[in-house]
């Protein structure tokens, strides 16, 4: 699972696409761990993998700012985003709106590297709100905010400070009455329109079932016809043989 501790005094190490599932500390929660940290060292390794940080960018960041040489640790496993979690989720005190953010950056990870979309080998919505503890509903409105808001905004909800909620009014702001009434109006017309085309499809049937029956009818009235005239001819030769004898 692990090798060997090593440290390293470079300030310039990059972080692995899945470290970035959870936030960083704000400034002020990272001042209060830099302080730790000079005063009693770090606690514990920094994780490492492909030579950049997987767990543990806050204790990178607070080891640099504290002037203080970093542990590292290379994680030797199959599954970085699911370790990453494991290391997270229980020790972090993160609200719904967070843990709504992680999951939707959950559900287009695979192997440490982002998605454009959800792949077939990474959780679906369902299953990284399951793990994440939120409702599905709470992961798609994520979404929304990850695709839409400003980097700032969705930094803001990633840190704590502003919630899923909040940010979408500003995303999608409320409908006005008038465009409550327009979207009410074009449903109406829309449900209208469907009345119309389904009772001319009734027309339509009707109008062909009407033809078949004139059809029929026509071709009755002839057998019938030609039934009578074959009966009168055959009449009509009889009295001729009489008359003739």
């Amino acid at each position: 699972m692990s090798a060997a501790v090593t440290t390293a005094t470079d300030g310039g190490m990059e972080f692995h696409p899945a470290a970035s599932i959870f936030p960083q500390l704000a400034c002020v929660e990272l001042d209060d761990f830099v302080k730790d940290v000079k005063e009693h060292g770090l606690r514990e390794p920094i994780w490492t993998l492909d030579g950049k940080i997987l767990d543990g960018r806050n204790r990178y960041r607070a080891c640099v700012k504290a002037g203080v040489t970093p542990m590292f640790r290379e994680w030797t496993g199959t599954d970085p985003v699911a370790f990453v979690l494991s290391m997270n989720v229980h020790r972090r005190h993160l609200s719904v709106s967070q843990r709504a953010m992680v999951a939707a950056q959950v559900a287009t990870l695979r192997d440490g590297q982002k998605k454009p979309g959800a792949s077939i080998d990474a959780p679906s919505q369902a299953e990284a709100a399951a793990l994440l503890k939120v409702s599905r509903p709470s992961v798609q409105r994520a979404r929304v905010v990850l695709r839409e808001a400003t980097p700032e905004d969705v930094a803001a909800v990633e840190r704590g400070e502003t919630t899923i909620n909040r940010v979408l009014k500003k995303v999608r702001p409320p409908k006005t009455p008038l465009q409550v009434f327009l979207s009410k109006a074009r449903r109406g017309r829309r449900a209208v329109h469907g009345e119309v085309d389904s009772a001319l499809r009734e027309v339509e049937v009707g109008a062909s079932r009407l033809l078949r029956l004139k059809v029929s009818m026509l071709r009755t009235d002839r057998k019938a016809i030609e039934s009578r005239v074959k009966a009168i001819m055959k009449a009509l030769s009889a009295v001729l043989v009489k008359a003739a004898s």
